[in-house]
């Protein structure tokens, strides 16, 4: 799991440096669509990255569990209060 959070500081700091061509691209008083369409394809595809990994830990915490453990997590989503309706798509 340090090597999930070694890779994921890597992909956060590509995110970050992703803001200053974000302002860039706003403030520009031309707007540069393949600027900005190729900016989309690189934070989507570090989004992606960030998603691997955190569905990959999720994967390795939970097959550590016992059938136990397993049991109550699954109580516990349940019992989890729902988030509004409003903001789901």
């Amino acid at each position: 799991m340090e090597n999930a959070r070694t890779a994921s500081t890597q992909y956060h700091e590509q995110m970050m440096a992703n803001h200053g061509a974000t302002k860039a691209i706003v403030e520009d008083p031309n707007f540069n669509e393949a600027a900005a369409r190729q900016l989309i394809a690189k934070k989507t595809q570090l989004m992606t990255e960030l998603n691997l990994i955190r569905l990959r830990t999720d994967n390795a915490i939970y097959n550590l569990l016992t059938a136990d453990q397993k049991a109550r997590f699954e109580q516990v989503k349940r019992e989890r209060p729902k988030p509004p309706t409003e903001f789901r798509q």
